[in-house]
């Protein structure tokens, strides 16, 4: 039945958007039922989540009131809520060093990723990044295994399947763990973060800037990394991950700002496999930030409470369509355990199918050479150079 019901919204959203959004806007007067039906189940949760001993009393109540908070505005991603509060996150790997709680914790949610993952931790222990605590979804292919000989990271292990409200619900339920007011740098195993004169400026003096703006993020605007090849392309590889497929968009991004905050879309996936359509790939994200009082980790892209006055001052390259990427998406495809019944993927194999050869290049193409390459976007702000004020 789920499986059906996917394949009808995959089609009705590429084919009738329209209707779509209208059924959007009609469900959507159904919001005071959705608030009053969250808020009975969230007891139900609040006390389940208190006998099971995951969270502390004390923790335990502060994060119930910040997901109570959220609810009212948000009834229907309740899902978060549910996965926050029933998740078995067991911990088969402590880090050597005690928890530095001054410095940045990374955090990572990943299955099946080892070459990727190796690749991106490199890049973060360059940063300046000390200590990582890891969810591993109960990896097959070695990952698991290379992140518990890690001497500066805690890997924790879940084995409920992949769903994108279940992640958001691990990664809360992590954050409550480690504790508020401290700083985090949420990362996916297929991202660098990148931000200007990041060769001369450690991870820790980009806080130290951010703190002295009094801001408690900072935006990232996620550039997807091509090759010079057909996307999947086999082709043997002499070179790093980073070498090979290191060419971005340089123009083909929209802004504006909603609710949320600020809003970018486009970038080579809109332009390729969804130029006709109104959707489009949410590039905006806030991988570092501060933890509050209240906060919560909404998705990837939006942290609750919303700010409007967040400047995009870093970048997150994307490598997302490796060869060994194919039965990836084939997979999530298949499953449409991702936002939208994995209506984003489908799009990539349908095009790739029509189209093997298919590729990212354009006449906007531009190559990463180091921190500077990111002035080409001309929205990337230095920080020194902001002149956003809360």
């Amino acid at each position: 039945m789920k499986s059906m019901t996917r394949t009808i919204l995959y089609f009705l959203e590429n084919h009738l958007p329209g209707l779509v959004k209208r059924l959007v806007t009609i469900r959507s007067w159904l919001k005071p039922l959705d608030c009053w039906t969250t808020q009975r189940l969230s007891v139900k949760l609040a006390a389940q989540l208190a006998e099971s001993g995951i969270l502390s009393a004390e923790l335990a109540t502060d994060w119930n009131a910040a997901f109570r908070t959220y609810h009212r505005e948000f009834p229907r991603n309740y899902p978060i809520y549910a996965s926050f509060c029933t998740s078995q996150l067991d911990r088969i790997a402590r880090r050597k060093s005690p928890d530095l709680i001054d410095q940045v914790l990374g955090i990572c949610v990943v299955k099946n990723d080892l070459e990727r993952m190796k690749l991106v931790i490199e890049h973060y222990r360059t940063l300046g990044v000390l200590q990582f605590a890891i969810i591993d979804n109960d990896s097959t292919d070695g990952t698991k295994d290379w992140l518990t000989n890690q001497p500066d990271m805690d890997v924790y292990v879940v084995t409920t399947p992949f769903s994108s409200q279940r992640k958001y619900g691990w990664i809360n339920q992590l954050l409550a763990r480690y504790g508020r007011n401290r700083w985090y740098l949420y990362f996916d195993s297929d991202e660098r973060f990148v931000y200007p004169d990041l060769e001369n400026k450690p991870i820790a003096r980009l806080i130290a800037q951010v703190e002295r703006h009094q801001l408690d993020r900072l935006g990232a605007v996620m550039l997807d990394m091509y090759s010079d090849q057909a996307i999947y392309a086999k082709t043997p590889r002499t070179q790093p991950i980073t070498a090979d497929y290191c060419y971005f968009d340089s123009d083909s991004y929209e802004i504006s700002q909603s609710r949320r905050g600020t809003v970018i879309k486009g970038g080579p996936r809109k332009r390729v496999f969804s130029a006709e359509l109104d959707d489009s790939p949410l590039l905006i994200k806030y991988p570092l930030f501060f933890l509050r009082e209240g906060m919560i980790f909404e998705s990837a892209h939006y942290l609750y409470p919303f700010r409007h006055d967040i400047p995009v001052g870093s970048a997150l390259l994307h490598y997302k369509f490796l060869p060994s990427d194919l039965e990836r998406h084939l997979e999530i495809a298949r499953e449409g355990n991702f936002q939208g019944g994995s209506r984003e993927y489908k799009r990539y194999l349908a095009a790739y199918e029509a189209n093997a050869a298919i590729s990212f290049l354009y006449d906007g193409t531009v190559k990463f050479e180091n921190s500077s390459s990111l002035a080409r976007l001309g929205f990337v702000q230095t920080l020194e150079d902001s002149e956003v004020t809360p």
